[in-house]
């Protein structure tokens, strides 16, 4: 039963008074109701309703209890906490003495019933509040006069913790460092005053032969007695240290003072202190002299410190004993290779980089040169690495206009490796061609280091795919061509054709693995390559042109919008105000099912920019909960992700809509129009904003929007079937056909796989769901050719080139089937890494793979999801009679096992048997209508059209 008000204040009391009777009727006077307190004690539904409200909480937060806590709890958590911050045991904590007073102080207060209550009704400055309170006399008695040694607590002997000589406040200065300081070492030295005990009158204040005379103000006891306001019009008595004798009860007269200090004890006396900064100290770290603080008299002297403030350094960026640096280098460099001195070392050293020949470098591509980073303190002979970062200058457009088109119309190749492989006629005609290599740095460093290096890749590793789509360019592309793929290589491929496989489970995952040179063993989710994955590079410039020219900025969210207490993460989101006028809109792009960054050329030239610009309005994208940055959590595990729901992430986009300020200007969508735009998952949560926030989103552009969520969606390939090309598709139906007649003959099953190369792959569904890769490229397709691939176009020519077939055995095989073999083999199986079988990279049933990564990486985000709410699992369509793209073997079960083989039941959560699709659909499903609601989609069978 839940009560709630005024009439759980009325039970209550009514209780009360039942139960006071009672004890009185008993005839235990002693026991009667002596007083509130007994009563609570042995009642505890009483303390929750008289101590639900406390005037003041601080003594209790000091704790670490709640203000129902018991005596027992109390008495337990000073304990702990006693033995925390105890300042024998935190040395060099100079607060610890302050939190430790402050700990006692609100023990003695707590543990005690009557001053508790007075506490609890006027807070510390009634009655409660404490004036002087030795720690160390409340620490003896709860730990039996204990004190602490190196190996912890000791017995004290009697009279509790035995004290040595009082240490005086010890002085803090600032001293700023460079990077240089802190790579070769550095000695400083300073002229300081300090307080020292004045040496006429020995510290006491006095002239010879006097003596102090007691306090007159205080009588000699070093304290006063003053009134203090408790609350509620009362006034109270508090204990306070004398202002005039400073607490110590006796001082000289006016005539009795030492002529030298004054009465003061100590004088200032001029000082050099010398100062060694050692190779590899770091930023904030503390050089202590010990004893060179003010001296006060009967007191050891305190301490001088010195703290390291490292200043921004123009060239280097340091993370622990690495260093990261950016270079410049030209179109001709990244082509054709350089060899130059590339960087001046911290310690003057020139550093000459011979780069490989044939290798093409692009912006973000990086090397690491081991040895060459920071000195380890205490350990300078021991170095971290260097990273350098390429930054590729690309030549104006002039340079472009001006290119000779008939010099530069020259052939290129590839080796099996990915070398371009261009004759010596061709290189050193395009190096006159290209605007010329850069010479060493200057001026050029007396001592020059020709070092070795590794490749190293700091950049997010779903960039990859940019510079495979580039390789594969330069196999069909003249180099003029080539050109103007590098000159917009900033723009990337929006469309991944591998995100979409991923609804083929965990063959999905394995491509998209392979796609962007993942690992399957790699537990960490990244590529194994020469860098150390404990480096931070969040605060790194090395930003793509776009991030740079929109920096990012970061919105508090909760991680549980149903539970405030759990904590809270960074929300991503960027913002283009170039077109902003007083008025405007509010355009907000949701990120969807990606990183934001993938989403700037929105921001930038797309559509965003385009109504931003016709409207005077404001544009920003606003990164999804879990992907990109925006990571509530540090591990992708069942209990961690359960967070991970269409509901927060609908809020997340609410409370940012809120709150919204930009530059000091007022935006929150309480006030000012928000148009909210997504596309295909994110065009629902656009959809879905606009119905479950009608007050925050005054319009929404729901593109492609996927409103209905389905478990089973092998429409998708059947889309694919009806209105693509019908001789590729005819093709393509025939092979995968021919594939499942010949997997029924359990003899064919292995001779059929090595055809395709990939014989040794255990399983016949995992063999078919392979096949499926290429048709992933045809929703890569894009209008603009800076974001499209010719993937699909390419093997639809190739799978429909004719030829003649093969025979194996006694069974014969079509062209169709050999030709797509052929594919697979050199554009799928190909990417399998050596030192890795057929089964580590395409098999689908050691759930290791799958379950054992709990990095944070897209491909796990959304399978939660797809797993958890929203399904559309691929497989083949159920009728046999209706013609497919996909292989009969690629079932409803086999797509979906992925979710029981990555998300394990967890403590606090279990992912359904099945998604929970009605969650979705009950928002409106495929009759999901809303006035300023448009759907910018074909209208198709079985697709939701939006009523605006």
């Amino acid at each position: 039963m839940s009560v709630k008000g005024e009439h759980w204040t009325d039970r209550v009391d009514q209780i009360w008074e039942l139960v006071k009777r009672e004890r009185t009727s008993s005839g235990n006077a002693e026991r009667s109701i002596a007083s509130d307190h007994t009563l609570r004690s042995q009642y505890p539904i009483f303390n929750f309703h008289r101590r639900k409200m406390v005037a003041d909480t601080r003594y209790y937060d000091i704790l670490g209890v709640p203000s129902t806590a018991s005596e027992s709890d109390i008495k337990r958590a000073y304990r702990k906490k006693a033995m925390e911050l105890h300042p024998d045991k935190n040395p060099n904590d100079e607060t610890a003495a302050q939190k430790f007073q402050e700990l006692a102080e609100a023990y003695e207060v707590l543990v005690d019933p009557e001053s508790r209550e007075a506490y609890d009704n006027f807070g510390s400055d009634g009655p409660g509040g404490m004036g002087g309170v030795d720690p160390d006399d409340i620490f003896a008695e709860l730990f039996g006069g204990m004190r602490f040694g190196p190996g912890g607590p000791m017995p004290g002997g009697p009279g509790g913790r035995k004290r040595g000589p009082r240490k005086g406040e010890s002085s803090t200065i600032p001293y700023d460092v460079t990077l240089e300081d802190l790579y070769n070492g550095k000695e400083a030295h300073f002229n300081i005053e300090k307080g020292v005990v004045c040496g006429v009158c020995k510290g006491s204040g006095g002239r010879p032969n006097t003596k102090p005379k007691p306090c007159t103000k205080c009588d000699g006891k070093g304290i006063t007695v003053i009134q203090r306001s408790m609350g509620r019009g009362q006034v109270g008595l508090a204990q306070v240290i004398c202002p005039d004798c400073s607490g110590e009860g006796m001082k000289f007269r006016d005539k009795d003072r030492c002529k030298k200090c004054k009465g003061e004890k100590t004088v200032k006396e001029k000082k050099r202190v010398d100062i060694y900064i050692e190779k590899g100290m770091s930023d904030k770290q503390k050089i202590v002299l010990h004893g060179e603080g003010d001296q006060e008299p009967d007191a050891e002297a305190g301490d001088l410190i010195f703290v390291l403030n490292q200043e921004k350094h123009p060239n280097f960026e340091r993370a622990g004993s690495d260093l990261m640096t950016t270079v410049h280098i030209t179109l001709s460099e990244a082509l054709l290779g350089f060899s130059r001195i590339l960087i001046t070392h911290l310690d003057g050293r020139g550093i000459h980089v011979d780069s490989e020949q044939g290798r093409i470098l692009k912006t973000g591509d990086a090397i690491v040169v081991r040895g060459e980073g920071m000195p380890t303190h205490k350990h300078p002979d021991q170095k971290g690495d260097l990273f350098i970062r390429f930054e590729v200058d690309m030549p104006s457009e002039e340079w472009i206009r001006g290119l000779d088109v008939k010099a530069c119309a020259l052939g290129a190749s590839l080796d099996s490796s990915g070398l371009i492989l261009i004759d010596t006629r061709v290189l050193q005609s395009l190096e006159q061609l290209l605007p010329p290599k850069k010479p060493d740095v200057s001026p050029r460093p007396e001592i020059v280091d020709e070092v070795e290096y590794e490749k190293a890749d700091i950049e997010d590793q779903s960039n990859d795919h940019v510079g495979s789509y580039l390789k594969r360019l330069v196999h069909a592309m003249m180099l003029t061509q080539l050109f103007e793929v590098l000159c917009c290589a900033s723009l990337a491929l929006a469309a991944n054709p591998s995100r979409d496989l991923l609804h083929l489970g965990g063959q999905g995952i394995n491509l998209w693995r392979l796609q962007h040179r993942i690992s399957a063993a790699d537990q960490i989710g990244t590529a194994k390559l020469a860098v150390q994955p404990q480096i931070d590079y969040s605060q790194a410039s090395w930003l793509t042109p776009l991030e740079k020219k929109y920096p990012a900025s970061y919105f508090d969210q909760p991680i549980d919008h149903n539970d405030t207490s759990i904590g809270s993460f960074k929300q991503r989101y960027w913002v283009d105000d170039r077109f902003y006028k007083p008025g405007g809109p509010v355009f907000v792009l949701d990120g969807g099912e990606t990183t934001g960054v993938d989403r700037l050329p929105f921001l930038d030239q797309g559509i965003l920019a385009i109504l931003s610009n016709a409207t005077g309005g404001l544009s920003i994208v606003l990164e999804h909960r879990y992907y990109g940055e925006s990571n509530p959590v540090d591990e992708f595990t069942t209990d961690s992700l359960r967070w991970l729901t269409n509901e927060q992430a609908l809020e997340d986009s609410a409370r940012f809509m809120r709150n919204f300020n930009h530059g000091g200007i007022d935006l929150n969508a309480t006030n000012t129009p928000w148009i909210y735009y997504g596309g295909s998952y994110a065009g629902a949560r656009a959809a879905h904003m606009r119905v479950l926030y009608p007050d925050l989103v005054y319009g929404a552009i729901a593109s492609s929007a996927v409103t209905h969520a389905a478990i089973d969606y092998s429409d998708y390939f059947e889309v694919i079937r009806r209105t693509n090309n019908q001789t590729c598709v005819e093709h393509i139906v025939s092979a995968v056909s021919t594939i499942d007649r010949i997997l029924d003959i359990p003899l064919m099953s292995s001779p059929l796989k090595a055809l395709f190369g990939l014989q040794g792959l255990k399983h016949d569904d995992d063999f078919a769901s392979v096949l499926v890769e290429p048709l992933g490229a045809v929703q890569a397709q894009n209008w603009d050719p800076t974001q499209s691939t010719d993937n699909w176009i390419r093997f639809c020519e190739a799978v429909s080139a004719g030829g003649a077939g093969t025979q194996i055995g006694l069974v014969k095989i079509p062209a169709e089937v050999v030709n797509y073999a052929n594919w697979i083999r050199k554009e799928v199986v190909s990417q399998c890494p050596e030192g890795m079988s057929v089964e580590d990279c395409f098999g689908t049933y050691d759930d290791s793979k799958y379950r054992g990564d709990t990095s944070p990486s897209s491909w796990k985000a959304w399978t939660f999801q797809v797993c958890n709410t929203w399904g559309y699992f691929m497989p083949a369509p159920s009728d046999p009679e209706q013609p497919s793209l996909l292989s009969r073997r690629i079932t409803l079960e086999y797509t979906s096992k992925i979710c029981a083989q990555t998300f394990p039941p967890g403590k606090h959560h279990r992912v359904p048997a099945l998604p929970r699709v009605e969650e979705v659909n009950r928002l409106g499903d495929f009759a999901l209508e809303r006035d300023r609601t448009y759907g910018a989609m074909p209208a198709s069978e079985g697709i939701p059209v939006l009523r605006n």
